[in-house]
């Protein structure tokens, strides 16, 4: 069975908002599961 990788994507976000899609697009494309800074909350 092939292994399904979770790939964060770290990076500023306004300024890169095209450049994310394209890794986005890049890992579901692939097969694996991206995660961006914008999936998880703030906390203390």
């Amino acid at each position: 069975m092939k292994k399904k990788l979770q790939v964060f994507i770290s990076s500023t976000y306004k300024d890169l908002v095209d450049e994310r899609q394209s890794a986005v697009e890049a890992i579901l494309n692939a097969g694996h599961i991206p995660a961006g800074m914008e999936l998880f909350k703030a906390s203390n």
